[in-house]
């Protein structure tokens, strides 16, 4: 018999890392879940431990892989007795034995079609990374509809894959993810839950620790990604608003967790502003060239 959920994992070249996220989610309690691994080429020991762990691994090349389409492939996969499917990261840790048990309870309200978690920084996160996670990821859940959008704009639709929970027949019902789509795939299903009339939740006691420490070219690569994907689906601005208050808002925020945090004295101090704006300046170069270029 099938389990009712189903833990899918899309890897390449996990690292070291992966062997904390298998551990973690080994230890989970509450839940009885199923995983999947879906790799695409490592050529490390991620399918090796993969394996060891118990979990069956699908192979798949490198250039077949796709943000949305990988996923739908993996949700079209599922048994008739699955009912949830999660989505995670390689590099997302579970932070304690109940998370997945904690992200799958909002199911409980038929109305909910997904649910994410909370993000909490790696430890060897950077005070620009750690301080996005907290603005980006707070300690209160919350549960959204579309009648939010006027509240919210676009932030309605924030939504993250690197550990979130979908109801199945929810995703069929609005055609699932997106098949062609440079990122932004959990975006677009939660901006599609919420026009079809349902509901997402973010789930703060669900909690994995994931962050990114970018470089410049990373956050600038991201950003034009994120650009070209709105210019793609023109839709979801047109719906749910644009992101330049999200990005006000965000900056601002920044700055007021960096006046809490930041305790370097005397030139010093300034260079972590100095990251910021630099940053926060490049995000924006990115994204534009992302709409006008794609």
């Amino acid at each position: 018999m099938k389990a009712a959920v189903q833990l899918v994992i899309p890897t390449l070249n996990a690292g070291p890392l992966w062997l904390e996220v298998i551990q973690a989610i080994q230890a989970q309690n509450g839940l009885a879940f199923e995983v999947l691994v879906i790799d695409s080429g490592s050529v490390d020991q991620t399918v090796q431990w993969a394996k060891e762990a118990g979990w069956p691994v699908k192979r798949i090349e490198a250039s077949s892989f796709n943000h949305g389409g990988t996923r739908q492939w993996a949700v079209e996969q599922q048994a008739p007795e699955t009912h949830f499917v999660v989505f995670m990261t390689q590099d997302a840790i579970l932070s304690n034995d109940l998370a997945l048990k904690y992200l799958l309870e909002p199911f409980e309200d038929p109305s909910i079609a997904g649910v994410y978690g909370r993000q909490l920084p790696h430890l060897n996160a950077s005070l620009y990374a750690a301080s996005t996670r907290w603005i980006h990821y707070p300690d209160q859940s919350e549960t959204r509809s579309f009648a939010d959008t006027q509240r919210l704009g676009l932030k309605t639709v924030f939504f993250s894959n690197s550990f979130a929970a979908y109801r199945i027949d929810a995703l069929k019902a609005v055609g699932g993810f997106p098949k062609s789509v440079p990122l932004g795939e959990d975006m677009y299903v939660c901006a599609k839950f919420l026009a079809s009339g349902f509901k997402v939740r973010y789930c703060a006691q669900a909690c994995v620790r994931h962050s990114h420490n970018f470089t410049y070219k990373e956050e600038f690569l991201r950003y034009k990604a994120t650009g070209g994907f709105h210019a793609q689906e023109k839709w979801l601005l047109k719906t749910f608003g644009t992101i330049s208050k999200l990005g006000h808002d965000s900056l601002r925020l920044q700055i007021k967790r960096y006046n809490k945090h930041n305790r370097v004295s005397s030139f010093w101090k300034t260079l972590p502003y100095a990251d910021l704006f630099l940053r926060s300046a490049i995000k924006f170069m990115g994204y534009w060239m992302g709409r006008v270029f794609g």
